[in-house]
Formats: C-alpha cells, structure tokens, sequence
C-alpha cells in the first residue's frame, strides 16, 4: 500500500522506501546472473569431463541431474529470455 503522507518524516520514508526497492531489484538481478555462471560453469566442467579419463561420469551425472529438475516444474531453470524482470523503484 502505497500513498502520499504529508509531514516531516515522509521525505525520509520515501528514501528508504526506494533504497529497499532497489536493494531487491538488485539482488534478484544478483541472484539470476549468479544462477546463471554456476549453470555455465556446471555444463563446461560437464563437457570438459567428456573428454577426460573419467569416462563420462560427471558429464553423464550432470546431465541426468539437469532432466530431472527440468522435469518439476517449480525447481525447472527459466530461459533467461523468459524469466521474469525484477521490478526497478517507482
């Protein structure tokens, strides 16, 4: 709920209002770009194993992990095209 309170301390909650709304539009964009360079960096050690001397078994083990979460729709990783955008301050 949001609206116009006049007085002495609105100025002040508005700032903090918005510092908070960014702090959490930022770390949803943190948390997404972090998501992001473990997938890329689990899918090139993946790929990196397949042609080294363990036979394919963290390539095979991560590629089985990765359709089993890509099965449950709630643990699935959005397309980075599809996910929602977090909400800059108003």
């Amino acid at each position: 709920m949001s609206g116009v309170f006049p007085g002495r301390v609105f100025p002040v909650w508005e700032q903090a209002r918005d510092l908070f709304q960014k702090m959490l539009s930022d770390s949803g964009t943190y948390l997404y770009e972090t998501g992001d360079l473990v997938m890329r960096a689990a899918t090139l050690y993946a790929h990196a194993d397949r042609e080294g001397a363990r036979e394919l078994e963290v390539a095979a083990t991560f590629e089985s992990q990765q359709k089993l979460y890509d099965q449950k729709p709630l643990d699935r990783v959005p397309d980075p095209q599809t996910r929602a955008t977090p909400l800059p301050p108003s």
